[in-house]
């Protein structure tokens, strides 16, 4: 363990930028050395007060898997009370599972996480919701949601990836993958999530459209 304490090292990007690959080559080069965690923040478990709900929403998602809408992060179009506990649930998940994990850093272990938050709203692992476009009850759960966002601890080090839009659809079409997206899908993504601002003690960039040998030596 480092005694000086540990650190939180996130690998974000989009779709078929090589995010799983590096973080798993990531955890087995430092489990060598050192106490090596690997989480991911897009798929937090759940808690037992949001469990229900996300079985719930695996139902729903089962049914609807193979059709699924182009993204879009638009708050013009009304949104129901169950969209609004649906991302607060979701945001409880991710805040407790970054919560626990932050002890072992704190211990001076090593979490590589899978994703992390943005600074973005509407965005994929960010707040959904935006407190100045409601009112009410929705606008305290949403109050709610952006708070455990901005709980969540600043990265030690963050690799953001990236790749051309045009390559990311080849190599998910390469992808064996239950319910992978479509093309139109994943460029509807990419122009939504593009220029994503984090926050991080380090940042780091890499084009991960070269020879996969260079990248993981970078």
């Amino acid at each position: 363990k480092l005694t000086s304490g540990g650190k939180l090292i996130v690998v974000v990007g989009l779709d078929a930028t090589g995010k799983t690959t590096i973080t798993t080559e990531l955890k087995k080069w430092l489990s060598k050395n050192f106490t090596t965690s690997l989480i991911h923040f897009g798929k937090p478990p759940s808690a037992l007060r949001t469990r229900p709900l996300n079985v719930l929403l695996k139902i729903v998602r089962k049914n609807t898997k193979h059709n699924k809408k182009i993204p879009n992060n638009s708050d013009d179009k009304p949104r129901s009370l169950f969209y609004f506990i649906r991302y607060l649930a979701l945001a409880y998940d991710r805040y407790r599972l970054i919560s626990s994990y932050k002890k072992k850093v704190n211990n001076g272990e090593i979490v590589i996480c899978d994703r992390y938050k943005s600074e973005n709203y509407g965005v994929m692992d960010s707040p959904r919701l935006n407190p100045t476009n409601y009112r009410g009850l929705k606008r305290l759960i949403a109050n709610y949601e952006n708070n455990l966002y901005k709980k969540m601890p600043e990265p030690d080090l963050l690799l953001y990836l990236t790749v051309p839009v045009y390559v990311a659809v080849q190599r998910n079409k390469k992808r064996i993958k239950e319910g992978k997206e479509s093309e139109e899908f994943l460029r509807g993504r990419y122009k939504i999530n593009k220029d994503l601002k984090y926050d991080a003690n380090s940042q780091l960039y890499f084009d991960t459209n070269r020879d996969y040998t260079a990248v993981l030596k970078d």
